[in-house]
């Protein structure tokens, strides 16, 4: 759950800012469309691009984790995706202290720091990830006959 809290956050930072002209003049130029961008009747809100676009990631993301937690083993807690204001660097919700939940976080920034780190990843978690998760025999190794 740590990691996703923290790569959805950052993922979602990465549509950029909102209302961002750099967005309106790629999609005029054809570098940035919308997935449906041939399909769609509907004329593209250049102003909200990177908003429309980063909605739809969310929404994927969403209906991902209802898919994989339905995989969960009995007693295996569910895995949930993090609210669109947590631990922003970008857009509306950029430097404000709120919850994975969503909601506006009460307390220090002391308090918020601790409050973080109980909820992405430590260095003991990146430690056991590399050393116990990405073992070289976590696979079946194979003679490659190439």
């Amino acid at each position: 759950q740590k990691y996703i809290n923290k790569w959805v956050s950052t993922g979602l930072d990465l549509f950029g800012t909102d209302d961002s002209t750099s967005a309106q003049w790629a999609y005029v130029y054809g570098i940035k469309g919308r997935y449906d961008e041939r399909e769609s009747d509907i004329e593209a809100d250049r102003e909200h691009l990177n908003e429309a676009s980063r909605e739809l990631y969310f929404e994927e993301l969403r209906k991902e984790m209802v898919r994989i937690s339905k995989s969960r083993k009995e007693g295996e807690p569910e895995l949930y995706i993090p609210s669109d204001r947590f631990k922003r660097g970008i857009g509306k919700y950029a430097g404000q202290s709120y919850t994975v939940h969503g909601d506006l976080f009460e307390g220090s920034d002391t308090e918020y720091e601790e409050y973080l780190s109980s909820v992405l990843p430590t260095d003991e978690d990146e430690d056991r990830l590399v050393n116990e998760y990405m073992k070289k025999e976590w696979i079946q190794y194979r003679e490659w006959k190439g």
